[in-house]
């Protein structure tokens, strides 16, 4: 299990290693199983990303896919110290 709190710290590169093993990469955006444009691992386009709006095929590059993970982790992280509420988007819930 992944965790940070106070003493202990991620290791996201050993976290983003894993979680390719076990759910893949695609670095491209494609459509997720409740049809949401999303690339990398698993990184849902938001509005402000440069890539929304943008065809399901296009390529996203490998920085970005890592850079995205790297955010996505660490607001994940702030999340589950310090939650405040979920919201749901269609059928997606997110922590905002």
């Amino acid at each position: 299990m992944f965790w940070r709190d106070k003493e202990t710290e991620i290791d996201v590169d050993q976290l983003r290693e894993q979680l390719i093993i076990d759910e893949g990469q695609v670095n491209e955006i494609y459509n997720d199983h409740l049809g949401y444009a999303t690339f990398g691992i698993g990184h849902l386009v938001l509005e402000g990303d440069p890539e929304y709006g943008l065809a399901v095929g296009t390529s996203v590059s490998e920085d970005r896919v890592i850079t995205c993970f790297a955010k996505d982790v660490e607001l994940s992280l702030i999340h589950i110290s310090e939650p405040t509420r979920p919201e749901r988007i269609g059928d997606a819930v997110v922590w905002v």
